[in-house]
């Protein structure tokens, strides 16, 4: 075998080993981030649903603190 041959052989070696370790990891690795990609898009959908619950309990708080106030001065104003 010649050397140009050898070299020619070699690098088909190369890169045919290359394409299998490509596709072993993206056969394993892809799922993995698709899990990733879930488990972070569910954390943010949670993480989403708590601020809004709290941004809805804050205005909730807000209405109370409205409407005791205006009692307060209708029982007042009534007084007087």
């Amino acid at each position: 075998m010649d050397s140009e041959t050898y070299t020619k052989l070699r690098a088909d070696i190369r890169a045919g080993l290359r394409e299998e370790i490509m596709a072993e990891v993206r056969q394993q690795l892809i799922p993995m981030v698709r899990a990733l990609v879930q488990e972070v898009m569910d954390n943010m959908k949670s993480t989403v649903t708590a601020t809004q619950l709290d941004q809805g309990t804050h205005h909730l708080d807000a209405v109370q603190q409205t409407e005791e106030k205006e009692i307060r001065e209708r029982l007042v104003e009534s007084c007087h």
